[in-house]
C-alpha cells in the first residue's frame, strides 16, 4: 500500500482502488459501495480516456415493467432509451417515457444494487416513479400493494416503472423479463432500507 492513497470517503490509508478508472481509492468495500453512487458521474475508464471515440447517437427499446397505481396488474411494456453523448466521448442510455405512463416531466429514480441475502445483482434494477407522489395527491400504488400482499415498506403512491441494466456498470438497459418480479418484490418489500 503506497502512503499517499487515502480513502475518498474517510481518509483512512487505503489500498483498494477503483478497478474502473484508477484514479480513487478506497480503504474498503463498504466505502467503495458508499461513493459509487457521486464516483459514477465522473468515473471514465482507463480505456475510454486514453481512446478518443466518436459521440454515437440512437433509439433503442427495451422492454419494461409497468406498476400501474389504478390497477392490481403490473405489464411489461417497450419504453424507449435513447443514447446520448457526453462531452467526453461516452455514452448514457435515458429513458424516454411516453407522457401516458404518467411519471412527470423529470421522474424521480432510484437504482436496486442488492438481492436477496445482501448479494449484489449482476444485472440492476432501475426504479422510476413520480417525484412529487408523496405530496401531490397520486393514488397509492395498487399493484406495488398486490404484489408485495400489502406488506411493501414504503407507501409506493403513482405509477412506478423498472428498467433492468444490462450489467453492473450501469451503462445501458436489457430487457425486463417475468422472472425478475420475485427480485423486484424482495426489493419493495425492504426499500428504504436496502441499498
Amino acid at each position: 500500500m503506497s502512503s499517499g492513497n487515502y480513502c475518498q470517503v474517510c481518509y483512512q490509508p487505503s489500498f483498494l482502488q477503483c478497478t474502473r478508472c484508477c484514479s480513487v481509492w478506497y480503504c474498503s468495500t463498504a466505502c467503495q459501495s458508499a461513493a459509487w453512487p457521486t464516483h459514477y458521474a465522473t468515473c471514465i475508464p482507463v480505456e475510454e480516456a486514453l481512446r478518443p471515440s466518436p459521440p454515437i447517437e440512437g433509439t433503442t427499446y427495451v422492454q419494461a415493467l409497468v406498476l400501474p397505481a389504478n390497477s392490481s396488474r403490473h405489464f411489461i411494456t417497450p419504453v424507449k432509451v435513447e443514447a446520448r453523448a457526453s462531452v467526453t466521448g461516452s455514452v448514457r442510455w435515458v429513458p424516454n417515457f411516453d407522457p401516458e405512463i404518467g411519471l412527470g416531466v423529470s421522474p424521480a429514480n432510484i437504482v436496486n444494487l442488492e438481492g436477496f441475502g445482501g448479494t449484489a445483482h449482476r444485472f440492476p434494477f432501475h426504479v422510476f416513479f413520480r417525484r412529487s407522489f408523496m405530496n401531490d395527491g397520486s393514488q397509492l400504488n395498487a399493484s406495488v400493494r398486490s404484489l408485495t400482499q400489502g406488506r411493501a415498506a414504503h407507501a409506493w403512491a403513482g405509477n412506478v416503472v423498472i428498467l433492468k441494466f444490462h450489467g453492473s456498470r450501469r451503462e445501458k438497459y436489457r430487457d425486463f423479463e417475468i422472472t425478475d418480479i420475485a427480485v423486484l418484490a424482495h426489493f419493495l418489500l425492504h426499500y428504504p432500507n436496502i441499498s
